[in-house]
């Protein structure tokens, strides 16, 4: 652990928010913000109520994909004779490469699930 940089915003109790995860949360909210601008300029081509959609898919598909990769890519050792640990995301472990890989498989389904198809 690096002594002049604490990964620890500030913690209550048990809890701790940590410096990545806000940024994840800085990231969405200005990612939203600058989807819904473009949707009243009339770039973007789905609703506001749908970019809120879009977002949450977004999230889910974050925590999901890194939680995977994290289990299975980074720490399988561990994880693959305590199961269940896998599901303990307050012990920490979130890949960003998963998080990554999660947010296109989610785009990709929300894309599916509202049939679009393209920008034109």
């Amino acid at each position: 652990m690096n002594d002049w940089f604490d990964p620890v915003i500030f913690s209550v109790g048990p809890l701790q928010v940590r410096w990545y995860g806000a940024m994840y949360v800085l990231g969405f909210l200005v990612g939203g913000a600058i989807l819904k601008y473009l949707a009243d300029k009339k770039f973007w081509p789905l609703s506001k109520e749908a970019i809120d959609k879009y977002i949450t898919w977004l999230i889910v598909g974050m925590f999901i994909g890194a939680r995977f990769f994290y289990v299975v890519v980074y720490n399988w050792d561990y994880y693959s004779v305590n199961l269940l640990d896998s599901f303990a995301v307050w012990k920490g472990g979130l890949s960003f490469h998963g998080a990554v890989v999660g947010m296109c498989l989610a785009t990709y389904l929300f894309a599916k699930k509202i049939r679009f198809t393209s920008l034109n």
